[in-house]
This record gives C-alpha cells, structure tokens and sequence, in this order.
C-alpha cells in the first residue's frame, strides 16, 4: 500500500449472493426483444386530482384569476407563489380546479400531499409521482432505475428538460404542491427531508411554481435561508369560504353519524382511519366479511365529503378510498381512540401476515406493499418495520409492482433510522439492514457502459445521469467511469454542454484523465528502413517498428508484416506477445488476410489468453467473407461460454455497424447464460452490453427499437449480481467468524466462495488460526482443500516445515510451478539466502515482475551489491515508461536515501516524475520538514494531494494533530480530504480527544469513508459509545464495515444466517 494511502480499518467491497426475481431467466437463451415494449410514461395523476376536485368551485372567481397573471405574467416576474390558510379554507379545492383548468399555453404537473394517504405524503411519493408526469410530458418513460442517492437529481433533471420543453414551444410550465404542511418528511428520520426542500432555489426559464399550506408548522429547517419560500413577499393569504364551511360542517356531522352508525359503517371507518386510507374495495372485503358490492354501497352511501376516491398509484384500474379531509382523519382518530385504533390496526397486521406467509404472491395488495409500511413508520413499530425491511421476497414483489428499488431501499434506511431514535439500538439488526440494503443497490452494478449515451442519445438525458450514477460496482469501478465519461462526450455532441460538466465531478481519481493514448510520431519522410530496423537490438522493438513501417509504406507492406510475424517467436513477454499477436492480426484481417490472422491468435501460448483474443478479432469484420469467418470462430469458442458470450457481443456490434441489425439482434440472442454463477453473470452482462452497443448504432435510424433495446439491457442487467463482490463479503464475514472463535463456521462459508484466489486467502487464514491452536490435521485438511495448486503445495509445505518436516517441505516447493510463489516458497525455508532464488526468477519472462521479485529478494540479502543488480536489471528495460515506471514503483521506495534521491531526479516522465517524489517523500515519514521541501517539487496537482494526505499522516502519528488540519485545508481533492480528515480523526479517537475526532468525522463528505471513520474510532471508545459509533457506521457504510470490530455476540448470529441463506440457495 502506498505510505500515503489511508490504512482504513476497512477498505473492502461488500455484496450479496441473492439475485432478484422477475429478471431474465437463469439458463438457455436470454430471451427475445419485444418488439411492443413500453411506451413512454403515462401518469394516472390528473384523473386523481379529478376525484377530489369540486364539481364546482364557489366564489373564488378572482383567487383564479390571481393565478391565471401569475401563471401568464412575463419573465422577471417571481418564480414562486404561496397560498396560505387554516384548514376547512379550500386551499386544496382551489388548487385542483386549477390543475384541471389551467390558461391556455400553460402546462401543469402536480402534487397534493396527503398525510391521511399512507404513502402519498413524503419526498419519495413527490419524486415519483411528479416526475412520471414530467416524463409523459416530455414523452420519455418513467425513470425506472432510480436510487436513493441519484432520486433528488434525476427529479430535478426531469423539471429542466420538461421547463426547457415547454419554453421551445411557447408554454410555461407550472408544479403545484397542495398540503406542503402535511409533509411527512420534515419529521422522518436523521436523513428525513421535506418537498420544499427540494423545490430548486432558482427555478429553470419558464418554470413557475405555486405552493398551498397552512400557516402552520413552519417552513422545514432544512429549507436553505435564502430560499424564495422564506420570503414573505410570496405569500397570498386566502379568504376564509362560506362554501368550505358548510362542506366542512356537514361532513363532521355525516363522520360522527357513520361513528355511531351501523356496526358495518363502524368497522369500515375503522379501518379506512387506522390504515390512513388506501385500501381499496376488495382489500377491505378481504379485511371485513362483507362483499366487494356492500362495501361499495356502504360508502357510495357516505357523501364525497367524507370519503374520497383515488386510483392507485401502479394498478390505477382499482380506487381506494380515504377520509376526504385531513381534519376529518384527525377527527375520526379521536372518535375511534387509542383501543379502538389499536383493535383495526391488529386486523391490518394479520393480513399484511397471511401474505407474507403465502411468500407475496403475485395480485398482493398494493396497499400491502406501500402505504403499509408508511403507517408502520408513522405509528412508530420498529419491529415490523424491520420484518418489512428485511423480507426479499416483499422487495422483489415490489420491483415487479413498481419497476425499481426505489421504494425498497427508502424502507431500509426509514428502519434504520427508526432503530437510531431508539435507545440502545440492536446492532445485529442494524448490520442486516445494511446487507440488505446493499444487495438492492448492487442491482444497478451491471448497467452497460454504452447505456447511459444511449438514453441521452434517445432524448432522455434525465434518465441517462440516473443510470451513469447508479452503476455501482465495487469490483469494477472504471465501468461507471467509463459510462460517465462516454455520457460527458455524448452530453457535449449533443450540445448539453453544462450538463457534462455537471457530471465531471463523478469521474473521481484515479479515472479523471480517461483519454485515448497519444498517436506514434509519423515516420520521417526520409527514414532508413534497414538503418532502423539495425538499430533494434530486440524483438520487442523490432516487431513496434515494423508494424509502423508497415502502416507507413503500404508497397512493402506485406513484407514487413511477414517480419514482424517472425519476430513474434523472439518474445519473451507474455503480456506483449499477446497485444502483440492481437495488433498483427488485426492489420491482416484488414488486409483481409483472415486466415493468417486466425493463426497468429492460435499460436498464443496461453488458452485463456488464446480464446480472449479470438473473440476480440470477431468484432472488426466487414464483408459477407468476414462474417463467415467469424461465425467459425465463434463456434471454435462453444467450450468457453465466457469468452464466446463476449465474442457474440462483439460479432453482434460489428454486424449492427454494417446496417444489418436483424442479423445482430439474432447473434445478440444467440448469448446463452449457464448456471455457473460467474459465467452467468458475465454473460448477462455481455448480453446487456450487446444491446446497447446495437441500440447506439440504430438510434438515429430507428429510435423506437433502440427504445425498447435500451429496456431490455436494463433488465439484463439488473438481474444478476456480481459475484465477486458476493465473494468478499463471504471471505469478510468468514474472518470475522474465525476471528471470534468459530473457525468451522468460517470453512464451511469459504465451501461457497466461488473466487479460487479468495477461497484460498481464507483457507490460508483458517490454516494458520489451526496451526496456532495446535491442531495441525485441521490445518492439513484446510490446506488440502485449496483449489489452486501452487496455493496448496505452498500451504502444505509452510505446513511441514512447522512439523519439523523439512526435507517434506522441500520436495513440495520444489513441485511449485510458479517461480514467484516457488521463490517465496523458499524465501519461508531457508530465510535471507539467495542466489539460487535468483538464477530461478531470472526465468520469468515479465520484466517488471522478474524486476519485483529480484528487489524481493535483494532486501533479504546479505550482499550489498544486490540493489546495484537490481537497478542494472531494471535499467536494460528497452521500454522507457516500463522502466520508468519499474524504478519509481519498484526500487525507489525500497532504496536508501541516497539511490531514491537519485532515481527521482533521473526520471524523464512528467506523470512518473511525481509519483517519484512522492515515493520519496515516502521515505521520510519521520521527517515533515522533508516532506514538505519535497511537496513543492511535485508538479502535478493529483500526486501533490497525495502527498499532502501522507504529509497529514505523518503529522498525526507525530501528535501534531493542529499541523495536520492546517494541511488538509491544502488539499483540493475531496477524495483526498476525506481520506487525510479520515487519518486525523483516528489519531485524534487515539490520543483521547474524542471531540476533535467527531468533528472530524463529520467533516467527511463521503459516506463509506465516514462509516470506515466511526469504525475506527469505535476501537478506542467503550460501551455505550462504541455501540453508537458502530450503529452510525452500519448506517452508513457497506454491511462489512464493522465486521472486524464486532463482538462474537453478533459475528455468530450473522454468520449463521449468511451460512443458512447460502444452503437455501445451492
């Protein structure tokens, strides 16, 4: 790890093992593209806004007029509007004939939050709700792939291109929102936040937005002060209406008549009020022992101003009812109290429990699945919350309801949240919850690359920000990168040049320079062929240059390339004569030479490496003879379904290039998903990936089926999860499971952990813990259970050696076929000898890693003139950056003061040049005076940050803690300033000055690197405020982030379930 690198208590990815339902099946063909997929978002809203409207609006002629100027007034008039009145004024009957009756040229989205509503009265049923009318005003489908981090900004995204849609064809646009006073989110956990604080500060051109509330409670604290809400210059004050009233008094009347009514009229208000509306007619008949048709006549009988009907929100083909009035819903909870409330919500909760016992079959409630779970938030029951949270089961019913996990990780953090507020919160569950919530946002990690351009480039740049943000894959961080990026370029062609830079701030180190390579020099017009070509003393060289005279003298062209062929053999670099061979044979299929090519690839030595290449060729083909061609080596591939899955991917983009994209969709399809977890996984992503990649070549010619491509490799891509991050968190809870004592529950997990390189990490780990207690058959089993074969004979032989079996112990290593692992074999047997160490890593073909394991084997030596060789060895890499690199990564940070000092100075690179000094620097951590002469060589202002973040370190362990944070004011990345304020709060948890490090602590913008804070500092806390430092971090941070500082107490109870879970699966 480089010494400026924050040593994080944990610095791990983390995952699930459980993929959704309602994805794409798990074997055979993927599937076929629906040629009639969904069309654009269409919203059921306004025939909501029409339920509850007035037939008639009495007496408020010039209230309506007040908003048809506002609404038509010219620019520079106030964006905003505030009508503010008691209850029972008519605000709400005001706003709906104006949503319903808007001025010509004026367009209209809105909301009415209804607390008396569960789930119709927070800041995600605002998102969703207006943002799938801004979706259809636009014509783009609703966002489907929206999280809890990217929901505020696609929201917002949606109001841009909606008021820039209207203003180009000479229309404004108005967002209404009724109720802002019944927002119940201004009061919903440590992350609750209100609608208003969401509302835009400065509203886009053409957008203009008219709020309704009561005077009371007071505008939500998290409303910044400069909002145009707290000016008192927006608000109207709406005259009482004697029509309100008369409404208002007859129905009390009608309510405390239905309260005393018959015992049918009593159990239906009873549960209308305690589920706080939206249960429709059959839910109620399933809730009571009357029909569907009484149930109906019993409150067809109640006067609208009692009862309200609405559609639901995902199946708008049923009303539900609810109390017409929030005042009536207050008024009804009394008349009921508290037993009476308690009795209906008891038969609420048993049949919200014969569903979850029937495993939420599909026609589920819809009320069941959300506004449920909104009265258990509001009525506080944390246990059900959690049972609610928790179920996967429930959550992949409401993907298929909803299409997204929006709603479902909203449930995770409520809980979370709910469990904060109470005293001495359960940190098992909080873990679980946190495992849970992780498992739903790892379904957006597989999202392709190519699918965010795609959407911009389909005219939805909302949807496409969505997505590029939502990739989240721990194991493959460039892949969002490369999605931000490809968005930036495809934002700028597109001419949405500030939305690209919106996004610049995603591409975090180390991806903020993602730039295609430089081109080589041209060859001088006057070159020497032959004279060069004598100059190049190796293969490596030679074949580089040949390949450039080749592309440079196109006559002897095919000569040259006859060369370079030959000196193919003379490689002795693996990973150069793979990209080797790879960039001859593409210059041969240009040229046409198909099968020269294909034998080239055949000749690399390495069959995965062979098959990778193979597919690789298949995706720059361009005749009908080439087609042919790759269709046989597609099928050459049939034994290796990761690597023909890619192929098919390629071969399917080249032919979309060629304009056949029937014949692509047909090769796309061909892409087959096995059961093997890893190869299904990668092949759903390759199919997803082929998708997009056709779906870009076919958006200008046929929008409507890039559309629907771009819908099916959303939900390929969805419905998988990446394994490997599934592999870390296994090896993760698995440690901690051997670190608490019960190392047999551990093996057992390790049997599921698919990665060999992980599985053997935790073998290894298991072995040794073995080995310490004595019980060296146990140790022997493990050993012998490692896959990896050089893995197990090193394990086996480190295993002799302790049983005093040297000569066993020999005879193992020297059976290691790979000379580094043989080295460090040999290095664990026979301690700082070398020489026949040496003459072994001298066979290795990679020069950087015959240079590695030759500086390995120096330090232990106990000649002095080692690091000499090692420089001289590094010094005759022909390739300059190699060698370059070689000595700023290798060498220097091994040196002593003198030969790193010299070593830095001599290195020509710009971008190596800095990481040098930095290394350097490195080698003075005792020294901050040092550090900081060496600081202002650095020239470049990425690795000057890095340097400041080890200069902090540095501080900090010294107890300068004051110096320290005068330095991390210094640094301009805020990767790097969360990662040096991380450093400081630790050493500040050390020394005992725990004010400084919760400071510190929530200083730090991003939530992994806070939740890997408070881990930390938990180790130098007790009791009480170890727990709530590690509850905040389980809040925050991926669900294995606290492992290592757990008690057994809650170690064994989560491994038991990941182990139960594991065996459900398999």
């Amino acid at each position: 790890m480089p010494w400026w690198k924050p040593n994080r208590t944990v610095v791990r990815s983390s995952g699930d093992a459980t993929a959704s339902a309602g994805g794409v099946a798990v074997s055979g063909a993927v599937g076929s593209i629906q040629i009639g997929g969904p069309p654009p978002a269409r919203s059921a809203y306004r025939e909501q806004v029409r339920r509850f409207a007035p037939s008639r609006l009495v007496g408020r002629d010039e209230e309506m007029a007040t908003l048809v100027r506002f609404c038509t007034a010219p620019e520079g008039s106030g964006p905003y509007a505030w009508w503010r009145a008691p209850a029972w004024t008519g605000k709400s009957a005001l706003m709906a004939t104006f949503v319903l009756t808007p001025p010509a040229g004026v367009r209209v989205v809105s909301f009415f939050v209804t607390s008396r509503w569960a789930g119709q009265s927070d800041r995600v049923a605002f998102t969703d709700a207006v943002g799938e009318q801004l979706a259809q005003l636009t014509g783009q489908p609703a966002p489907g792939l929206v999280t809890e981090a990217t929901r505020d900004g696609v929201f917002l995204d949606l109001l841009r291109e909606a008021s820039a849609f209207c203003r180009e064809r000479g229309e404004r646009l108005i967002l209404v929102v009724d109720g802002l006073d019944e927002d119940r989110g201004v009061t919903t956990g440590a992350d609750g936040h209100s609608i208003a604080a969401l509302l835009p500060a400065e509203p886009p051109d053409g957008l203009r937005i008219i709020v309704a509330g009561r005077p009371d409670p007071p505008i939500p604290s998290d409303v910044p002060d400069r909002h145009p809400l707290r000016d008192p210059g927006i608000v109207r004050t709406l005259a009482p209406s004697a029509y309100a009233e008369v409404v208002r008094e007859a129905a009390e009347r009608e309510l405390d008549r239905l309260a005393d009514g018959t015992p049918a009229e009593q159990e239906l208000l009873g549960l209308l009020t305690a589920a706080r509306g939206g249960l429709s007619g059959q839910d109620l008949a399933e809730l009571t022992t009357l029909s569907p048709r009484r149930i109906a006549k019993q409150l067809g009988a109640a006067s609208a101003r009692t009862f309200s009907r609405r559609a639901q929100q995902w199946r708008p083909d049923a009303d539900v009812y609810l109390l017409g009035h929030e005042e009536l819903q207050k008024r009804a909870e009394a008349l009921l109290g508290p037993g009476g409330l308690a009795r209906h919500r008891e038969r609420l909760h048993v049949w919200a429990g014969t569903y979850r016992d029937r495993g939420w079959p599909e026609g589920t409630p819809e009320y069941l699945l959300r506004g449920y779970f909104d009265l258990l938030t509001e009525t506080g029951d944390p246990a059900r919350m959690v049972s609610a949270a928790l179920d996967a089961v429930r959550h992949d019913r409401m993907l298929d309801l909803t299409g997204g996990d929006s709603f479902a990780v909203a449930e995770v953090t409520a809980t979370q949240d709910e469990l904060m507020r109470q005293p001495g919160a359960d940190l098992l569950t909080m873990i679980r919850l946190a495992r849970r919530r992780d498992t739903l946002r790892l379904r957006n990690a597989n999202i392709p690359s190519d699918l965010p351009s795609l959407w911009a480039r389909l005219g939805h740049p909302a949807r496409a920000e969505a997505l590029a943000r939502a990739i989240d894959d721990p194991n493959d961080g460039s892949r969002g990168a490369r999605a931000v990026h490809s968005l930036i370029q495809t934002l700028r062609d597109l001419g949405e040049g500030d939305r690209a830079e919106s996004l610049t701030p995603l591409l975090k180190p180390p991806y903020t320079g993602i730039e295609p390579p430089e081109p080589e020099a041209e060859l001088p017009d006057d070159a020497d062929p032959e004279r060069l070509l004598a100059e190049a003393y190796d293969p490596e060289t030679r074949f580089a240059l040949l390949m450039r005279l080749a592309d440079a003298l196109p006559d002897q062209a095919g000569a040259l390339l006859d060369q370079a062929q030959q000196e193919l053999d003379g490689f002795t670099d693996a990973d150069k004569h793979w990209s080797s061979s790879i960039s001859l044979a593409f210059t041969l299929v240009d040229r046409g030479e198909l099968d020269r090519a294909e034998s080239i690839v055949r000749a690399i030595r390495q069959p995965d490496r062979r098959d990778n290449a193979l597919a690789i060729l298949v995706g720059d083909i361009n005749s009908d003879a080439d087609e042919a061609w790759a269709e046989s080596i597609v099928q050459s591939l049939a034994g290796s379904p990761y690597w023909q899955s890619w192929a098919l991917r390629r071969f399917a983009s080249s032919i979309a290039r060629s304009g056949d994209i029937e014949r692509a969709l047909a090769i796309a399809e061909r892409i087959v998903v096995p059961g093997d977890v890893n190869i299904r996984h990668h092949c759903l992503r390759e199919y997803g990936d082929a998708l997009s990649e056709i779906g870009l070549h076919i958006v200008d010619d046929d929008p409507g089926l890039a559309h629907r491509l771009a819908l099916r490799a959303e939900q390929a891509a969805r419905s998988t999860i990446e394994p490997y991050a599934r592999d870390q968190a296994l090896l993760d809870i698995a440690r901690a499971s051997a670190r608490t004592g019960t190392p047999r529950v551990a093996a057992e997990i390790a049997a599921f952990i698919v990665d060999p390189q992980r599985r053997r990490t935790l073998a290894e780990i298991l072995m040794w813990d073995a080995i310490d207690q004595d019980d060296h058959e146990r140790a022997r089993k493990l050993a012998e259970a490692i896959n990896d074969r050089d893995g197990r004979l090193a394990s086996l032989a480190v295993l002799a050696r302790i049983t005093g079996d040297v000569d066993h112990a020999k005879e193992l290593t020297t059976a290691i076929s790979d000379p580094e692992q043989r080295i460090l074999s040999m290095a664990a047997l026979e301690g700082p000898t070398g020489e026949q160490e040496t003459s072994l890593a001298r066979t290795i073909g990679d020069a950087r890693q015959r240079a590695r394991i030759l500086m390995d084997i120096a330090l232990r030596s106990d000649d002095p003139g080692a690091p000499d060789r090692v420089e001289a060895e590094i010094r005759a890499m022909e390739d300059s950056y190699e060698r370059e690199s070689a000595l700023a990564f290798l060498l220097l940070p091994r040196a002593e003061a003198a030969r790193a000092e010299r070593i830095a100075r001599s290195i020509e690179d710009p971008g190596l040049r800095g990481q040098a000094l930095v290394n350097l620097a490195g080698l003075h951590v005792e020294d901050p005076g040092r550090v900081r002469e060496i600081l202002v060589e650095i020239p470049d202002p990425f690795w000057r940050d890095k340097c400041r973040v080890g200069l902090v370190g540095i501080e900090a362990r010294l107890g300068k803690l004051d110096e320290a944070e005068a330095v991390i004011e210094t640094i301009t990345a805020d990767y790097d300033r969360d990662n040096a304020r991380h450093v400081v709060a630790l050493a500040a948890a050390e020394s005992g000055d725990h004010a400084r490090a919760t400071a510190l602590a929530e200083m730090i913008d991003d939530p992994q690197t806070r939740a890997e804070t408070l881990t930390g500092m938990s180790a130098h806390a007790t009791g009480a405020e170890a727990h709530e430092l590690l509850i905040r971090a389980a809040r925050l941070g991926r669900w294995t982030t606290t492992l290592e500082h757990l008690p057994a107490a809650v170690i064994g109870p989560l491994a038991d379930e990941v182990l139960s879970e594991l065996r459900a699966a398999s």
